[in-house]
């Protein structure tokens, strides 16, 4: 019965151990359960990534072509505008799958070109800022997409070793724990068998008057 506390002594440990295993099993379809929700979950935020990956990629690629047009046509020092306000704000909408919890939305506010001190001195300035600023909105989904497959990717990884370990360690250990004790109560039976038996006989071999003073204590 190593591994196993608590285990009542007697018969009732029997009942008690008899009782576990099955819940471990109840507990262990919940946990398989859980396991195929969070497959599905992982599929889906892998491929999200991947879109959002691709699409950073290629936005990125797109902006610092347009920046080295810029900068060819008007110099680098054109491609610095000024902006009213602050500057990008990152706001999440949070989702949770069977215990997950992960961004799963997020809104990407930029600020917008300052009218007064910034006039662009080449269309390809306003394309390259356009760019930069889908970059900067791609670079956020993204994040947001690998974050949501690392959180699902754990959780998954967790479920799977407490499945593993009920299934493999804590059910078998239960079993082990109930044979053991039903062994030692089959031990237990056969001794208290034996006892009586002996007892038995031994009344047997008295006389009638021996049995008489053996009833009143003598």
């Amino acid at each position: 019965m190593t591994g196993v506390r608590g285990i009542p002594p007697g018969r009732a440990g029997r009942v008690w151990l008899v009782r576990r295993p099955e819940a471990a099993r109840r507990g262990a379809d919940v946990l398989d359960r859980k396991l195929r929700i969070l497959r599905r979950e992982e599929d889906r935020c892998h491929a999200r990534a991947e879109r959002a990956g691709v699409r950073w990629v290629d936005a990125v690629t797109e902006a610092e072509t347009w920046a080295l047009r810029s900068a060819l046509l008007a110099g680098s020092a054109a491609l610095r505008p000024g902006y009213a306000g602050g500057g990008a704000e990152v706001r999440l909408v949070w989702s949770a799958v069977m215990g997950a919890r992960f961004p799963g939305e997020a809104e990407c506010l930029l600020p917008l070109p300052h009218p007064l001190t910034w006039l662009p001195a080449s269309s390809a300035i306003s394309c390259a800022t356009d760019a930069y600023r889908e970059a900067l909105t791609a670079a956020v989904e993204a994040a947001v997409a690998q974050a949501a497959s690392r959180v699902v990717d754990a959780e998954l990884a967790t479920t799977r070793t407490r499945a593993r370990a009920l299934e493999v360690r804590w059910v078998p250990t239960l079993q082990q724990a109930l044979s053991s004790l039903e062994l030692t109560l089959a031990e237990a039976d056969a001794a208290e068998a034996s006892r009586l038996r002996l007892v038995v006989e031994a009344d047997r071999s008295l006389g009638p008057g021996d049995r008489t003073r053996r009833a009143r204590g003598r």
